[in-house]
């Protein structure tokens, strides 16, 4: 069973450009390279970028960003980009909501944690209600309270405590493409198999249901012939301590990461599909006879070429 690629949490074309002009022996740069770019990530969420001499300005629209902001959004973005939480903005007709403000001429006391910081803005905003449900669950919370984040234009995040130190996470997916979804179906099915490994046991349990959930019921949700709910049942011992951040980068990747190997299946699928098809164009070339030319005669003795 080959290993499966893990998409990287960070946007790199952003980190390139705060790392190209942060830190005071980059001012020449600085001076000489001034952008104001628009820049697409995964979820539809979309980042501008302004950088004008030592000033430079990441702002970000993300869908469902009111829903995240109420669960202490700010006082979390506090503690790992201190003073420079601002205001966002309309930019060119669209609406940011939030914006990080970064001095260019200082040098970070750690400047790859700074980038990576910068870089991984969006995963830090939408890991807010995962850290509020997953804290209040560690506190001993019984509360069953249902969270609901539309974290995509038209796909939803549902956050469900069991109130027995349990969490389900739901994930509302739409696919674009009928295969899609029957390369997922067998896809998620790995997730069911690799369980019964004796060093994956202990793993939360993955579930893909055509319809909603029963976490689901009484809650107004879309359903219908491309779209699937894949449901995520996070024990404690899944996300307490240390293990909380890299669970909470897991599943905040997981939307992206299965439709990245979706496209790679069918890219698999669709290279193995060519080389079929030329083997078998080279088995009937060899099957055709081969034309001997040269002079024939009829029965009278008379010669003739065939042209």
């Amino acid at each position: 069973r080959g290993a499966m690629i893990l998409l990287d949490g960070g946007h790199a074309m952003i980190k390139d450009i705060f790392e190209q002009r942060l830190g005071s022996d980059k001012a020449d740069f600085r001076a000489r390279n001034a952008c104001d770019l628009s820049v697409a990530d995964f979820d539809d969420v979309m980042y501008r970028v302004n950088c004008q001499e030592d000033a430079g300005s990441l702002f970000i629209h993300l869908p469902g960003f009111e829903e995240v902001e109420k669960c202490g959004l700010k006082p979390y973005l506090e503690t790992i980009y201190p003073g420079m939480i601002g205001p966002g903005g309309e930019i060119k007709g669209i609406v940011f909501h939030i914006s990080v403000n970064v001095d260019l001429s200082k040098d970070p006391e750690n400047p790859e944690e700074f980038l990576e910081n910068l870089c991984r803005f969006r995963r830090h905003i939408m890991s807010a209600p995962f850290r509020q449900v997953f804290c209040a669950v560690e506190g001993g919370s019984t509360s069953t309270d249902m969270l609901t984040i539309p974290y995509r234009r038209d796909e939803t995040l549902y956050l469900k405590p069991t109130g027995d130190g349990s969490v389900v996470v739901v994930f509302q997916v739409k696919f674009r493409e009928a295969h899609d979804l029957i390369i997922a179906d067998v896809f998620l099915k790995e997730f069911q198999d690799a369980r019964r490994d004796a060093g994956l046991g202990q793993s939360p349990s993955v579930s893909f249901m055509k319809t909603a959930p029963l976490e689901l019921k009484g809650l107004s949700v879309a359903e219908g012939p491309d779209i699937g709910f894949i449901s995520f049942a996070m024990a404690k011992r899944h996300f307490d301590g240390a293990k909380k951040e890299a669970s909470i980068t897991a599943l905040l990747n997981f939307r992206n990461y299965l439709h990245y190997h979706i496209k790679c299946s069918k890219t698999y699928m669709h290279m193995r599909m060519r080389k079929r098809v030329t083997t078998l164009l080279q088995v009937l070339n060899r099957a055709k006879p081969e034309s001997t030319g040269g002079e024939k005669k009829t029965a009278s003795g008379r010669t003739f070429t065939r042209k």
